[in-house]
């Protein structure tokens, strides 16, 4: 179960089929994107992100430039999935719910098709689902509703991701700008997306630690928590 936010994906399988570069599998969706962002399938050992903001370029980067053949393939990323451990179970117990905001923002910025799986707005781990198998791992209960403060937060900042995603396609599809630099001890990343169809433009701004970012076309600097990337409309 899950969903997807963006344009109308209906055919996600015949739009999104994928061969690797050495001619193996063939998936609607971005395994290798998932594990650059949030870990691996298997285990809740690093979250992903080892290479910082640049897994961020990477995984935005075109399907062609990552190997995907045809070059108009349009893989569909996700967090978690039911074949392995959820994306919340690296971060929970250091009560680091920021992190799994900045795996949400970068979802929401995906350009192409993504999926959200259930219970990962609510932080939802792998160990609450009794009796499991390998396959299934990830079949939580599910809620419909936050718990507590935390998974309030959580699922707030996901719902405003995510509504931010819908209401500018220059998120999903268009043209990307890159600007990886320094502030002091901060590691930055400001993506600028442009869709020509619409005119419409947006700024994500990544930063490892609280900074104050300037980005053209913004009156006064951005504010940007550590690992809560800012998403703003430029026009």
């Amino acid at each position: 179960l899950g969903y997807m936010v963006g344009e109308d994906w209906s055919d996600a399988g015949g739009i999104s089929s994928r061969v690797y570069k050495d001619g193996g599998l063939k998936s609607a969706f971005d395994f290798d994107g998932k594990q650059l962002i949030s870990g691996s399938m298997g285990e809740s050992d690093s979250g992903g992100l080892d290479n910082g903001w640049d897994d961020v370029m990477k995984v935005y980067s075109s399907p062609a430039e990552r190997g995907y053949y045809p070059d108009d393939v349009l893989p569909n990323l996700f967090l978690s999935n039911h074949d392995g451990v959820r994306v919340a179970d690296n971060f929970y117990d250091g009560n680091n719910e920021i992190n799994l905001m900045t795996r949400f923002a970068i979802l929401a910025g995906y350009p192409g098709p993504v999926t959200l799986y259930y219970g990962d707005e609510f932080a939802d781990l792998s160990r609450d689902c009794d009796g499991a198998h390998p396959d299934n791992a990830s079949r939580t209960s599910g809620h419909l509703a936050p718990e507590d403060d935390r998974e309030r937060r959580l699922a707030n900042y996901v719902r405003d991701v995510m509504t931010f995603r819908r209401d500018n396609p220059a998120m999903w599809r268009g043209l990307q700008e890159f600007d990886r630099y320094k502030i002091g001890d901060a590691e930055i990343l400001v993506v600028v997306k442009f869709d020509e169809d619409t005119g419409n433009r947006v700024a994500m701004v990544f930063a490892d630690r609280d900074a104050s970012v300037t980005v053209k076309g913004v009156d006064g600097p951005i504010n940007v928590r550590g690992y809560m990337p800012e998403l703003v409309k430029l026009s």
